[in-house]
């Protein structure tokens, strides 16, 4: 039973919803492994014709969680890489290639990782108090995801994923 997401459908849409508003649903490992799980259910699911994602309250997700973040500042360098690889990116590459079409519903801000969770969706819907940053500049680091085009983006169109 996922802790930090909704997972529900409604008719033949599965939807995907960051339940983390106390903390505008910032992102961390254990958030991203649900989403992959999540979305891994929905793919095997038959009834299930297309995926949206959204975030509960009044944001879509301001990032990575600075929590998570304080800590994994002391990890060693190896288990830093494990984690943004294994969970961030990991979660990310699932949306990004789901075999169904996937929809992100942005509603309030998508910053930085947050952000990439939109950008991985084949489509965004945004609100009009949408806000989508990449933030990394002002951490004096490369998105992990490359912006997602970067990283994913070799990965070419929906026919090559199968």
């Amino acid at each position: 039973m996922p802790k930090h997401i909704v997972v529900n459908r409604i008719g033949r849409v599965g939807k995907i919803t960051l339940a983390r508003e106390h903390v505008l649903n910032a992102l961390t490992p254990e958030l991203m492994a649900e989403v992959m799980e999540a979305v891994s259910g929905c793919e095997k699911d038959p009834e299930v014709r297309a995926l949206v994602f959204t975030g509960q309250g009044r944001a879509f997700s301001s990032g990575a969680d600075f929590a998570f973040l304080e800590q994994i500042v002391e990890a060693e360098p190896f288990d830093i890489k494990n984690t943004v690889y294994s969970f961030f990116q990991g979660g990310i590459k699932a949306i990004k290639l789901c075999s169904k079409p996937t929809i992100a519903s942005v509603n309030g801000p998508a910053i930085g990782a947050g952000c990439e969770v939109a950008l991985a969706c084949d489509f965004r819907l945004a609100a009009e108090d949408a806000v989508f940053s990449e933030a990394w500049i002002n951490l004096g680091v490369v998105p992990p995801s490359g912006g997602c085009s970067c990283y994913l983006g070799s990965l070419g169109s929906r026919e090559r994923r199968r």
